[in-house]
């Protein structure tokens, strides 16, 4: 796979350990094939960017004004392909595979919702190879950001070559950040779920709740807020769900990329609901947290048209660009059949 993707590179990249390579005018990273842990947490202190499938790598290099001088890959750590059942919940190792997550027997019976993200992404050619960890982490789906020359905030411009249009993978919320939406089918269900990241650096372990890992509304930084780049995530974890709640995720694509996504997990009693975690995919530069949703949904009976109407409160404080109605509609689509398709009880 490393070859593979070293020729969509267009170049011989060095890697660890040979002798000599072909000298090319841009200068391309050296290799390294981490063989533990401990290894690539080192080299990321040392400066190293770390990859698994590499994916998003090509388009990243060319977003900072200095290329790392060194990448490490972690693809062939074996502690980090696990699903571990613990006491309190499991832990999803971040290089485990989508199309694993979305067949896993324990993650259909436990979290159906979960199930069903990791099934919506991208084509089942690329769920193969596509890593939790790598949906998690990918940059948005945006050709401004990824082109070098192009005017883009996240990339320190003052202003958006999108200001004024509108794209399927558009932002309904905080368009002041970046137009852009975050394109991750997981983020959504996860953080509904409270679930928890767990990230390697040679400082030790940190364990911080998902959505930490995004930047905070009204922000156009790039990358964690809570993380450095020497940090490795290596783990989510997610704790059983209470007796009581339910959970449900559903979506519409654009082609193969997830642009509206509405996930849930709400207590019940009764058939009303108590309490509830709505989160909004495909709408913001992170994750969207939808309390206007929330506020609403609390003290209704559960049931798909509550959800719509609790999802049509949150898109009522949205600036609404022109041309956004398409995705307004298919966020309460969606909001209409998550609880049909998407939906697990404990």
């Amino acid at each position: 796979m490393l070859a593979r993707f070293v020729k969509r590179l267009g170049a011989n990249v060095p890697v660890h350990g040979e002798a000599h390579a072909v000298s090319r005018t841009r200068a391309y990273p050296e290799w390294h094939l981490a063989s533990s842990l401990a290894e690539a947490t080192w080299r990321a202190f040392q400066g190293a960017a770390v990859v698994a499938g590499g994916v998003d790598l090509g388009e990243r290099l060319r977003l900072v004004r200095r290329a790392p001088r060194s990448i490490v890959c972690i693809r062939g750590l074996a502690e980090l392909r696990r699903l571990d059942v613990r006491t309190d919940g499991v832990c999803i190792g971040t290089l485990v595979t989508l199309q694993e997550l979305a067949q896993s027997p324990l993650v259909l019976e436990r979290f159906p919702a979960l199930a069903r993200a990791a099934g919506l992404a991208a084509t089942p050619a690329v769920r193969e190879v596509a890593t939790v960890g790598g949906n998690l982490m990918q940059y948005p789906r945006c050709w401004q950001l990824r082109t070098e020359g192009r005017p883009c905030r996240r990339s320190g411009a003052g202003r958006c070559h999108s200001d004024g249009s509108w794209r399927a993978d558009g932002a309904l919320f905080d368009r002041r950040a970046c137009a852009s939406a975050h394109p991750s089918s997981l983020a959504p269900v996860l953080i509904a779920l409270g679930a928890r990241a767990e990230a390697h650096s040679v400082s030790g372990l940190v364990r911080v709740p998902l959505d930490r890992l995004y930047p905070p509304r009204r922000s156009s930084a790039g990358r964690p807020v809570c993380t450095t780049p020497a940090d490795i995530l290596t783990c989510i974890h997610l704790r059983w769900p209470a007796p009581g709640a339910v959970t449900f995720f559903d979506a519409r694509r654009t082609g193969d990329t997830v642009t509206a996504a509405v996930a849930g997990s709400v207590q019940v009693r009764d058939q009303v609901v108590e309490a509830a975690r709505i989160v909004l995919g495909g709408v913001a530069p992170s994750p969207w947290r939808a309390r206007a949703a929330e506020a609403r949904l609390v003290g209704a009976r559960l049931c798909p048209a509550a959800l719509r109407d609790a999802v049509h409160a949150e898109l009522a404080i949205a600036p609404a660009p022109a041309g956004s109605a398409a995705k307004a509609r298919d966020l309460q689509s969606a909001a209409l059949t998550a609880l049909r398709v998407g939906e697990g009880v404990s």
